[in-house]
Protein backbone atom coordinates (compact mmCIF):
# COMPACT_ATOMS: atom_id res chain seq x y z
CA UNK A 1 0.00 0.00 0.00
CA UNK A 2 1.33 3.42 -0.96
CA UNK A 3 1.36 5.79 2.03
CA UNK A 4 0.81 9.52 1.30
CA UNK A 5 3.98 11.50 1.97
CA UNK A 6 2.09 14.02 4.10
CA UNK A 7 1.46 11.24 6.66
CA UNK A 8 5.13 10.28 6.92
CA UNK A 9 7.87 11.85 9.05
CA UNK A 10 11.53 11.01 8.48
CA UNK A 11 13.51 10.47 11.66
CA UNK A 12 17.13 9.48 12.25
CA UNK A 13 17.35 5.93 10.88
CA UNK A 14 13.64 5.25 10.46
CA UNK A 15 10.32 6.74 9.38
CA UNK A 16 7.10 7.04 11.32
CA UNK A 17 3.45 7.64 10.56
CA UNK A 18 1.98 10.92 11.79
CA UNK A 19 -1.58 9.77 10.98
CA UNK A 20 -3.43 6.52 10.33
CA UNK A 21 -2.75 5.11 6.87
CA UNK A 22 -4.89 2.15 5.82
CA UNK A 23 -4.24 -0.69 8.27
CA UNK A 24 -1.27 1.14 9.83
CA UNK A 25 -2.14 3.20 12.95
CA UNK A 26 -0.52 6.55 13.66
CA UNK A 27 2.76 6.05 15.51
CA UNK A 28 3.79 3.03 13.44
CA UNK A 29 7.55 3.06 12.82
CA UNK A 30 9.37 1.50 9.89
CA UNK A 31 12.96 0.35 10.21
CA UNK A 32 14.93 -1.41 7.47
CA UNK A 33 14.22 -4.88 8.85
CA UNK A 34 11.25 -4.35 11.16
CA UNK A 35 7.91 -2.61 11.49
CA UNK A 36 6.65 -1.69 14.95
CA UNK A 37 2.95 -0.96 14.80
CA UNK A 38 1.37 1.99 16.55
CA UNK A 39 -0.77 1.23 19.57
CA UNK A 40 -4.44 0.99 18.51
CA UNK A 41 -6.84 3.80 19.30
CA UNK A 42 -9.07 3.05 22.31
CA UNK A 43 -12.58 4.40 22.09
CA UNK A 44 -13.97 6.42 24.97
CA UNK A 45 -17.44 5.56 26.28
CA UNK A 46 -19.74 7.93 28.13
CA UNK A 47 -22.34 5.41 29.36
CA UNK A 48 -20.86 2.41 31.16
CA UNK A 49 -23.27 -0.43 30.44
CA UNK A 50 -24.39 0.60 26.97
CA UNK A 51 -20.85 1.53 25.95
CA UNK A 52 -19.52 -1.93 26.84
CA UNK A 53 -22.41 -3.73 25.16
CA UNK A 54 -21.95 -1.79 21.93
CA UNK A 55 -18.15 -1.73 21.67
CA UNK A 56 -16.68 -4.86 23.28
CA UNK A 57 -16.63 -7.97 21.07
CA UNK A 58 -17.85 -11.28 22.45
CA UNK A 59 -19.26 -12.11 25.86
CA UNK A 60 -16.17 -12.20 28.06
CA UNK A 61 -14.19 -9.11 28.94
CA UNK A 62 -11.95 -7.84 31.73
CA UNK A 63 -11.27 -4.51 33.39
CA UNK A 64 -8.01 -2.83 34.35
CA UNK A 65 -7.27 0.44 36.10
CA UNK A 66 -6.35 3.29 33.77
CA UNK A 67 -3.05 4.81 34.93
CA UNK A 68 -2.41 8.53 34.44
CA UNK A 69 1.04 8.69 32.85
CA UNK A 70 2.26 8.72 29.26
CA UNK A 71 2.06 5.90 26.74
CA UNK A 72 5.31 4.12 25.84
CA UNK A 73 6.08 1.16 23.56
CA UNK A 74 9.40 -0.61 24.09
CA UNK A 75 11.02 -2.94 21.57
CA UNK A 76 14.33 -4.76 21.10
CA UNK A 77 16.31 -3.36 18.18
CA UNK A 78 19.90 -4.25 17.32
CA UNK A 79 20.53 -5.64 20.79
CA UNK A 80 19.19 -2.68 22.77
CA UNK A 81 15.87 -1.60 24.27
CA UNK A 82 14.31 1.33 22.42
CA UNK A 83 11.22 3.14 23.69
CA UNK A 84 8.77 5.05 21.49
CA UNK A 85 6.16 7.68 22.29
CA UNK A 86 2.58 7.21 21.16
CA UNK A 87 3.49 9.30 18.09
CA UNK A 88 6.38 6.97 17.21
CA UNK A 89 9.28 9.16 18.27
CA UNK A 90 12.22 7.54 20.05
CA UNK A 91 12.00 8.56 23.71
CA UNK A 92 15.52 8.58 25.22
CA UNK A 93 14.49 8.80 28.88
CA UNK A 94 12.30 5.69 28.75
CA UNK A 95 14.84 3.92 26.54
CA UNK A 96 17.42 4.28 29.29
CA UNK A 97 15.07 3.36 32.13
CA UNK A 98 13.67 0.29 30.37
CA UNK A 99 17.10 -1.06 29.47
CA UNK A 100 16.69 -3.05 32.71
CA UNK A 101 14.20 -5.21 30.77
CA UNK A 102 16.88 -6.43 28.35
CA UNK A 103 16.60 -9.98 29.75
CA UNK A 104 12.90 -10.09 28.90
CA UNK A 105 13.55 -8.93 25.35
CA UNK A 106 16.43 -11.34 24.78
CA UNK A 107 13.98 -14.18 25.44
CA UNK A 108 11.08 -12.47 23.62
CA UNK A 109 12.69 -10.34 20.88
CA UNK A 110 9.55 -10.21 18.72
CA UNK A 111 7.32 -8.77 21.46
CA UNK A 112 6.64 -5.05 21.97
CA UNK A 113 5.93 -3.98 25.54
CA UNK A 114 3.17 -1.38 25.92
CA UNK A 115 2.85 0.52 29.16
CA UNK A 116 2.37 3.74 31.07
CA UNK A 117 5.37 5.67 32.39
CA UNK A 118 5.06 8.05 35.34
CA UNK A 119 7.05 9.59 38.18
CA UNK A 120 10.15 11.74 37.73
CA UNK A 121 9.96 11.85 33.94
CA UNK A 122 10.09 14.60 31.30
CA UNK A 123 6.30 14.49 30.97
CA UNK A 124 4.76 13.82 34.40
CA UNK A 125 4.78 15.76 37.70
CA UNK A 126 7.82 15.00 39.90
CA UNK A 127 7.37 12.97 43.07
CA UNK A 128 9.42 12.13 46.17
CA UNK A 129 7.59 8.80 46.64
CA UNK A 130 9.52 6.90 43.95
CA UNK A 131 11.77 7.60 40.95
CA UNK A 132 9.71 6.21 38.07
CA UNK A 133 7.31 3.37 37.36
CA UNK A 134 6.43 1.57 34.15
CA UNK A 135 3.05 -0.16 34.28
CA UNK A 136 2.63 -2.78 31.55
CA UNK A 137 -0.86 -2.91 30.05
CA UNK A 138 -0.34 -4.92 26.84
CA UNK A 139 2.05 -6.99 24.77
CA UNK A 140 2.06 -6.70 20.97
CA UNK A 141 3.38 -9.23 18.46
CA UNK A 142 3.27 -7.68 15.02
CA UNK A 143 -0.03 -5.84 14.80
CA UNK A 144 -1.78 -8.19 17.25
CA UNK A 145 -2.31 -7.60 20.97
CA UNK A 146 -1.81 -10.79 22.96
CA UNK A 147 -4.93 -12.22 24.66
CA UNK A 148 -5.42 -11.64 28.38
CA UNK A 149 -4.35 -15.14 29.47
CA UNK A 150 -1.03 -14.93 27.60
CA UNK A 151 -0.44 -11.45 28.96
CA UNK A 152 -0.93 -12.53 32.55
CA UNK A 153 1.47 -15.47 32.10
CA UNK A 154 4.23 -13.16 30.83
CA UNK A 155 3.65 -10.64 33.62
CA UNK A 156 3.93 -13.35 36.28
CA UNK A 157 6.87 -15.14 34.65
CA UNK A 158 8.99 -11.99 34.39
CA UNK A 159 7.59 -10.27 37.50
CA UNK A 160 6.66 -7.17 35.57
CA UNK A 161 4.78 -4.28 37.16
CA UNK A 162 1.36 -4.12 35.52
CA UNK A 163 -1.71 -1.95 35.70
CA UNK A 164 -4.06 -3.18 38.48
CA UNK A 165 -6.41 -5.93 37.36
CA UNK A 166 -10.02 -5.16 38.35
CA UNK A 167 -11.78 -8.36 37.34
CA UNK A 168 -13.06 -10.62 34.59
CA UNK A 169 -16.71 -10.40 33.55
CA UNK A 170 -19.32 -11.73 31.15
CA UNK A 171 -22.02 -9.57 29.61
CA UNK A 172 -24.42 -12.50 29.89
CA UNK A 173 -23.95 -12.50 33.68
CA UNK A 174 -25.16 -8.87 33.99
CA UNK A 175 -22.03 -7.48 35.72
CA UNK A 176 -23.21 -3.86 35.61
CA UNK A 177 -23.80 -3.43 39.34
CA UNK A 178 -20.27 -4.64 40.13
CA UNK A 179 -18.76 -2.40 37.45
CA UNK A 180 -20.65 0.59 38.81
CA UNK A 181 -19.25 -0.15 42.28
CA UNK A 182 -15.73 -0.28 40.80
CA UNK A 183 -16.25 3.02 38.96
CA UNK A 184 -17.41 4.72 42.18
CA UNK A 185 -14.49 3.20 44.11
CA UNK A 186 -12.01 4.53 41.55
CA UNK A 187 -13.63 7.95 41.61
CA UNK A 188 -13.49 8.09 45.40
CA UNK A 189 -9.81 7.16 45.28
CA UNK A 190 -9.21 9.90 42.67
CA UNK A 191 -8.04 7.31 40.14
CA UNK A 192 -8.21 8.09 36.43
CA UNK A 193 -10.67 5.39 35.46
CA UNK A 194 -10.69 1.96 33.86
CA UNK A 195 -10.11 0.15 30.58
CA UNK A 196 -12.38 -2.69 29.51
CA UNK A 197 -10.90 -5.20 27.02
CA UNK A 198 -12.31 -8.24 25.30
CA UNK A 199 -10.68 -11.53 26.23
CA UNK A 200 -9.11 -11.71 22.76
CA UNK A 201 -7.58 -8.23 23.15
CA UNK A 202 -9.11 -7.11 19.85
CA UNK A 203 -11.50 -4.50 21.26
CA UNK A 204 -11.25 -2.09 24.17
CA UNK A 205 -12.92 1.00 25.63
CA UNK A 206 -11.95 3.51 28.30
CA UNK A 207 -14.15 5.12 30.95
CA UNK A 208 -12.88 7.89 33.22
CA UNK A 209 -14.05 9.37 36.51
CA UNK A 210 -15.23 12.93 37.22
CA UNK A 211 -12.57 13.44 39.87
CA UNK A 212 -9.96 12.60 37.23
CA UNK A 213 -11.54 15.04 34.77
CA UNK A 214 -11.51 17.81 37.37
CA UNK A 215 -7.91 17.07 38.30
CA UNK A 216 -6.95 17.33 34.61
CA UNK A 217 -8.57 20.76 34.57
CA UNK A 218 -6.81 21.77 37.78
CA UNK A 219 -3.41 20.82 36.36
CA UNK A 220 -3.89 22.43 32.96
CA UNK A 221 -6.19 25.47 33.17
CA UNK A 222 -3.22 27.75 33.84
CA UNK A 223 -1.92 26.77 30.38
CA UNK A 224 -5.34 27.52 28.90
CA UNK A 225 -4.19 28.90 25.53
CA UNK A 226 -1.79 26.00 24.94
CA UNK A 227 -4.34 23.24 25.46
CA UNK A 228 -5.99 21.46 22.51
CA UNK A 229 -9.37 22.62 21.26
CA UNK A 230 -12.07 20.85 23.25
CA UNK A 231 -9.81 19.81 26.16
CA UNK A 232 -11.94 21.52 28.81
CA UNK A 233 -15.45 21.19 27.41
CA UNK A 234 -15.01 17.45 26.81
CA UNK A 235 -13.98 16.91 30.43
CA UNK A 236 -16.83 19.02 31.78
CA UNK A 237 -19.31 17.19 29.55
CA UNK A 238 -18.21 13.64 30.33
CA UNK A 239 -17.99 14.33 34.07
CA UNK A 240 -21.57 15.68 33.95
CA UNK A 241 -22.71 12.45 32.24
CA UNK A 242 -21.04 10.40 34.99
CA UNK A 243 -22.77 12.44 37.72
CA UNK A 244 -26.15 12.01 36.05
CA UNK A 245 -25.70 8.27 35.42
CA UNK A 246 -24.67 7.59 39.01
CA UNK A 247 -27.11 10.02 40.64
CA UNK A 248 -24.33 11.91 42.41
CA UNK A 249 -24.45 15.26 44.22
CA UNK A 250 -23.97 17.86 41.49
CA UNK A 251 -23.47 20.64 44.02
CA UNK A 252 -20.35 18.98 45.42
CA UNK A 253 -18.79 18.72 41.98
CA UNK A 254 -19.84 22.22 40.95
CA UNK A 255 -17.67 23.53 43.77
CA UNK A 256 -14.78 21.21 42.86
CA UNK A 257 -14.94 22.20 39.19
CA UNK A 258 -15.12 25.94 39.83
CA UNK A 259 -12.30 25.78 42.35
CA UNK A 260 -10.15 23.75 39.94
CA UNK A 261 -10.63 26.21 37.09
CA UNK A 262 -10.14 29.39 39.05
CA UNK A 263 -7.31 28.25 41.31
CA UNK A 264 -5.32 27.05 38.31
CA UNK A 265 -6.00 30.14 36.19
CA UNK A 266 -5.09 32.46 39.06
CA UNK A 267 -1.94 30.45 39.70
CA UNK A 268 -0.91 30.97 36.08
CA UNK A 269 -1.61 34.71 36.19
CA UNK A 270 0.30 35.16 39.44
CA UNK A 271 3.21 33.13 38.11
CA UNK A 272 3.39 35.28 34.99
CA UNK A 273 3.38 38.49 37.04
CA UNK A 274 6.17 37.16 39.25
CA UNK A 275 8.35 35.30 36.74
CA UNK A 276 7.36 36.70 33.35
CA UNK A 277 6.20 33.33 32.01
CA UNK A 278 3.73 30.54 32.64
CA UNK A 279 5.71 27.37 33.16
CA UNK A 280 5.83 23.93 34.75
CA UNK A 281 8.75 22.33 36.57
CA UNK A 282 10.07 18.80 35.99
CA UNK A 283 12.80 16.67 37.54
CA UNK A 284 14.55 13.58 36.21
CA UNK A 285 17.45 11.31 37.15
CA UNK A 286 19.47 9.74 34.35
CA UNK A 287 22.62 7.66 34.10
CA UNK A 288 24.54 9.91 31.75
CA UNK A 289 24.90 13.37 30.29
CA UNK A 290 24.30 11.76 26.90
CA UNK A 291 20.77 10.73 27.91
CA UNK A 292 19.96 14.20 29.21
CA UNK A 293 21.26 15.78 25.98
CA UNK A 294 18.97 13.49 23.98
CA UNK A 295 16.01 14.37 26.24
CA UNK A 296 16.80 18.07 25.92
CA UNK A 297 17.03 17.81 22.14
CA UNK A 298 13.68 16.00 22.01
CA UNK A 299 11.96 18.59 24.20
CA UNK A 300 13.36 21.52 22.22
CA UNK A 301 11.65 20.12 19.12
CA UNK A 302 8.29 20.05 20.91
CA UNK A 303 5.77 22.52 19.55
CA UNK A 304 4.49 25.22 21.85
CA UNK A 305 7.02 24.96 24.66
CA UNK A 306 10.43 26.35 25.53
CA UNK A 307 12.85 24.57 27.87
CA UNK A 308 14.30 26.87 30.55
CA UNK A 309 15.78 27.01 34.07
CA UNK A 310 17.96 23.92 33.56
CA UNK A 311 19.86 22.96 36.71
CA UNK A 312 22.03 19.84 36.98
CA UNK A 313 23.63 18.10 39.95
CA UNK A 314 25.17 14.74 40.84
CA UNK A 315 22.82 12.39 42.68
CA UNK A 316 25.01 9.47 43.72
CA UNK A 317 26.15 7.83 40.51
CA UNK A 318 23.36 9.48 38.51
CA UNK A 319 22.75 12.91 37.03
CA UNK A 320 19.85 14.90 38.44
CA UNK A 321 18.28 17.52 36.18
CA UNK A 322 15.61 20.06 37.04
CA UNK A 323 14.07 22.12 34.25
CA UNK A 324 10.98 24.09 33.30
CA UNK A 325 8.69 24.06 30.29
CA UNK A 326 7.48 27.54 29.34
CA UNK A 327 4.08 27.50 27.62
CA UNK A 328 4.56 29.97 24.83
CA UNK A 329 1.01 30.83 23.73
CA UNK A 330 -0.39 31.36 27.23
CA UNK A 331 2.68 33.41 28.15
CA UNK A 332 2.37 35.49 24.96
CA UNK A 333 -1.32 36.23 25.45
CA UNK A 334 -0.98 37.10 29.13
CA UNK A 335 1.84 39.48 28.22
CA UNK A 336 -0.43 41.24 25.73
CA UNK A 337 -3.55 41.26 27.90
CA UNK A 338 -1.79 42.54 31.01
CA UNK A 339 0.00 45.27 29.06
CA UNK A 340 -3.32 46.71 27.91
CA UNK A 341 -3.88 45.20 24.45
CA UNK A 342 -7.51 44.72 23.46
CA UNK A 343 -9.22 42.06 21.37
CA UNK A 344 -12.46 42.01 19.41
CA UNK A 345 -14.91 39.35 20.65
Amino acid sequence: MAIPLKKVAKEDGYIRLKDDAGSYPAGTVFFKDRTIYGYPHIKRIFALEEGIKRNIDGDEFYAEEKIDGYNVRAAFLDGRVVAFTRAGKIEPFSSEKLSSLKGFFEENPEIVLCGEMLGNTPFTPPTDQFDFRFYVFDFMKGREILPSDEKQKLIKKYRLLSVPFLGKFRKSKEPWKKLREIALFLNKGKKEGMIMKSGSGRSAVKYVTPNSDIEDIRQNARFVFDMPTGFFNQRVFRSALFLEEFGMDAGEYEKKLGEAFYSSLLEGIKQFKKEGAVKEEFRIFVNSEETWNAVYSMLRRSRGIEVADVYKWRHGDRLGVRFSKIYRETTRKLRRFLSGHAIED
